[in-house]
């Protein structure tokens, strides 16, 4: 199984990469780091591992299109793609790079899972669960990242809402990540308000991307539950926390945006088609040269007796002519033996 990692350079990544090794020794992991300065937490994570891990160093700023994004996650032979949003300064930047990359991930046929960890508090609508305090509490912890965030978890739902019989996409919504041992969560609807530690929400990454979990937004804080029964729970009764945001709005947004993408690729071959390249331009010397013929204007009369003047054919001396085989001596003599046509006239044509 092959996992393609982005972000390796945040503080959660590493521990996920080892979540993901030490299950199984067919588990190949490839991160995604922006530096190679930032691979040494990643190697120390999975040395001991019965999987691999390898690193990739890429910043992500050439991706300008979404055929890169493909180019990446195809040369990873990726089944499943994970990506750690975080706090970072360039938030625009990052959403259209993502959203390029799932595109990607989705129009490829042998990436089955995505898994985006966002955060709790990005939402359009308050959810139906929450109370007026949890509700308070929210609006005043939203700023321009979780707005950012937002458009990355309608983007996930979008795609695997489109692509639902082969693709599934999980958007987990953590609290504060902390540092703390862990040990017990609440996983499913749950308050907006909370923390979570680190350890805990690799745990459960891993395990969603393991098993049979459909495409959802599942939040995550720390509870009362173990994580065993908690993952349980999610499995047998599955539970969507997108309940209370306009899913329709969603889909009419991005398919129109798939709509415009589409007809400006087919805009942009058509220009391509219509202006030839100079590699396909033929050079002056061996365009052909119009007659007189050709020349004269098409309502002027031709003249009595006038003939169009073709040029003269030029000999082939590219290849030299075969000059004839003398007949054998054996031929020869074949030729000689050959009784000679009798020359004796038909009774018709004989006189009287």
């Amino acid at each position: 199984m092959r996992i393609l990692l982005f972000c390796g350079e945040s503080k959660l990544a590493p521990l996920l990469a080892r979540q993901l090794v030490i299950r199984a020794p067919f588990y190949h992991v490839t991160s995604v780091v922006a530096a190679a300065a930032q691979r040494k937490s990643i190697i120390n994570a999975t040395e001991n591992g019965p999987g691999t891990c390898k690193l990739l160093v890429n910043t992500l700023k050439n991706i300008t299109s979404e055929e890169d994004a493909r180019n990446i996650v195809a040369k990873a032979k990726a089944e499943w793609v994970v990506w750690i949003s975080g706090k970072r300064k360039d938030y625009a930047n990052e959403r259209d790079i993502f959203e390029r990359f799932i595109r990607a991930s989705a129009s490829l046929h042998h990436v089955n899972t995505f898994l985006l960890i966002s955060s709790i508090y990005s939402r359009r609508c308050p959810a139906p669960w929450w109370n007026e305090a949890a509700l308070k509490g929210n609006k005043s912890a939203l700023h321009d990242e979780n707005a950012v965030e937002l458009t990355m978890d309608e983007c996930v739902t979008a795609m695997a809402r489109t692509h639902r019989f082969r693709f599934r996409g999980i958007v987990l919504r953590t609290g504060e990540l902390t540092n703390k041992k862990g040990g017990k969560v609440a996983l499913g609807k749950t308050e907006p308000i909370g923390s979570v530690s680190k350890k805990d929400v690799a745990e459960i990454a891993a395990y969603l991307l393991d098993n049979a979990v459909t495409s959802a937004w599942l939040d995550l804080l720390e509870g009362d539950e173990k994580i065993v029964d908690a993952l349980l729970k999610v499995v047998r009764e599955p539970v969507d926390c997108i309940e209370g945001e306009d899913v329709d709005s969603i889909m009419k947004k991005y398919i129109s945006n798939s709509i415009k993408r589409v007809k400006e690729m087919e805009k942009s071959l058509m220009d391509k088609l219509k202006k030839p390249t100079e590699m396909e331009k033929p050079p002056m010397d061996k365009l052909k040269k119009p007659t007189e013929m050709e020349k004269r204007p098409t309502n002027e009369p031709k003249k009595p007796g006038e003939r169009e003047k073709r040029p003269k054919k030029k000999p082939n001396t590219s290849r030299p002519r075969r000059a004839k085989k003398k007949p054998t001596p054996s031929r020869v003599k074949r030729l000689k033996k050959r009784p000679k046509p009798s020359r004796t006239k038909l009774k018709s044509e004989k006189t009287d």
